[in-house]
């Protein structure tokens, strides 16, 4: 189980990839927890435009990458 937000979301985008690999598979994933407390912290703040710290940004950043606009 992962331990602090950022390992958590560093989970939660290997997930993410496992996800699109099983896709492309055409397989299915029986189950993702989902993003709980750290829902917004890979993303700005809104108002500010700006990022909690460097590695939020980093994992932003990351997790754009992996995902389509519709996505």
């Amino acid at each position: 189980m992962a331990s602090g937000e950022k390992t958590k979301a560093r989970d939660i985008l290997n997930a993410i990839r496992t996800l699109k690999l099983i896709e492309h598979e055409r397989r299915a994933l029986a189950k993702l927890s989902g993003f709980g407390p750290v829902a917004l912290r890979p993303f700005p703040d809104p108002v500010t435009g700006q990022y909690k710290d460097h590695l939020w940004h980093v994992l932003g950043d990351e997790l754009k990458d992996l995902l389509t606009a519709d996505e």
